[in-house]
């Protein structure tokens, strides 16, 4: 029963004990969706922060971070997305409220090498965040830290680039 629950794509663990004869209980531990791609079918996957697509919908989800990448990404539910848009996806659960309520969407290369976010800068104004390779948690830690440094420092500023993806935070 346990193996059963757990092939559902929100079902994270399952623990199921019984009672017998007259009871059973059972434990559930689900899945949190972070973030949303869109596949070449225009529908969209909510993924959860290790990258498992939770369910495909036809409307755009407002409340998960959107995640482009060069292709689209056609798994259907239950499937895992590839090492880049599972990196961008937990990037998500370690974003501060300042960078968080500035993110507009995320860009990832399939194979992890390449992290980037868009974030605004007031009206029509937008910046880009450039991370590199952020696949460990120790790497987007270490990224994030350095973004926040220099954050209230560009804010409203011409800035349009951030580059944190080298130990040397750079501005344009």
């Amino acid at each position: 029963a346990e193996e059963r629950l757990e092939e559902i794509a929100y079902v994270e663990s399952a623990r199921v004990r019984t009672d017998f004869p007259n009871g059973a209980s059972i434990e559930l531990r689900e899945r949190t969706p972070v973030a949303f791609v869109q596949g070449s079918d225009l529908e969209h996957r909510i993924l959860d922060a290790e990258g498992r697509v939770l369910d495909v919908i036809p409307g755009v989800p407002i409340e998960f971070v959107l995640v482009t990448g060069p292709t689209p990404l056609d798994l259907e539910e239950g499937q895992f997305a590839s090492v880049g848009y599972a990196s961008a996806a937990a990037m998500v659960t370690k974003l501060t409220p300042a960078v968080r309520s500035r993110l507009v969407s995320m860009q990832v290369e399939p194979d992890g090498s390449d992290l980037r976010f868009v974030l605004t800068n007031g009206p029509e104004l937008v910046i880009e965040v450039r991370l590199g390779e952020a696949i460990t948690d120790d790497a987007q830690i270490e990224r994030l830290v350095r973004l926040e440094r220099v954050l209230d420092d560009v804010i409203g500023s011409d800035t349009t680039v951030i580059d944190v993806s080298t130990a040397e935070t750079t501005e344009r």
